[in-house]
């Protein structure tokens, strides 16, 4: 068998002084199939910054750590892409974490993948009441090319990305501060890039960051999104809708 493809986990941070440990130590204990842990950090102030260097310290040469102010999430997945190396690359945020040993299993499915983004199951965890579930499925017919996508097509936090993508699809925009991954998600489905659900539990998933304590301007944001990037949809679609109306009324007339 050919070398397996080198990968790269990259970590948005701001004030994650109480979960940044755990994400980073879910990341290390794999790093027998990882070639770096790229963590952007927005300038927290919470004492996380105390906890990379430390870290960096002792994990030389794997945890690499850039701590500057940036322009929001999208802002800091961008710098985390910039900075990685690896020919396929993960995003997992600071209050989540990997399901152990789940890198080996993927990596030689990225070898057979080629350009498809490899994405699976999410366990939920309810920090407040310490409950759990299991969400995520291949929720769209990649057949049905010019139907707008009214779901997540894929958990973001589960997905492997190879490089080629980013480079073919571009990165995260800054126009959207919470669907960010939604939007990068559907222009890669329009780009015809396929998807390739894996069965597993890849990443565990902390309930209470901003698109879950904001749902309504996260879905405003997936819908601007559908606007901006389906016009070769919406735009049939109500040329048609205009002349069933107008023939209905002259008949009508």
């Amino acid at each position: 068998m050919s070398q397996l493809p080198t990968v790269s986990i990259v970590t948005p941070s701001f004030n994650s002084a109480s979960t940044i440990e755990r994400c980073i130590d879910s990341v290390w204990s794999q790093r027998d199939q990882v070639l770096e842990h790229v963590v952007v950090d927005a300038g927290s102030t919470d004492g996380t910054v105390d906890i990379l260097n430390r870290l960096e310290a002792e994990r030389p040469d794997f945890l690499r750590i850039d701590v500057r102010p940036d322009r929001g999430i999208s802002h800091g997945f961008n710098r985390g892409l910039d900075m990685a190396r690896g020919e396929w690359i993960g995003i997992v945020n600071a209050d989540d974490w990997y399901t152990e040993g789940i890198i080996a299993e993927l990596r030689p499915m990225m070898q057979q993948a080629g350009e498809a983004i490899l994405h699976g199951r999410l366990r939920q965890h309810d920090p407040e009441t310490g409950q759990a579930r299991e969400v995520g499925k291949l929720n769209y017919d990649p057949a049905k090319h010019f139907e707008p996508l009214r779901k997540m097509p894929a958990q973001h936090p589960t997905c492997f990305v190879p490089r080629t993508v980013y480079d073919r699809v571009g990165g995260f925009s800054e126009n959207f501060r919470i669907a960010m991954d939604y939007d990068f998600l559907q222009r890669a489905h329009l780009a015809a890039v396929p998807f390739t659900y894996v069965p597993k539990v890849i990443t565990n998933f902390s309930l209470g960051g901003v698109s879950t304590q904001a749902p309504l301007a996260a879905a405003r944001e997936m819908f601007a999104s559908q606007v901006l990037h389906q016009k070769q949809v919406l735009v049939p679609l109500m040329r048609y809708l205009g002349k069933r109306l107008e023939i209905a009324r002259k008949r009508l007339s």
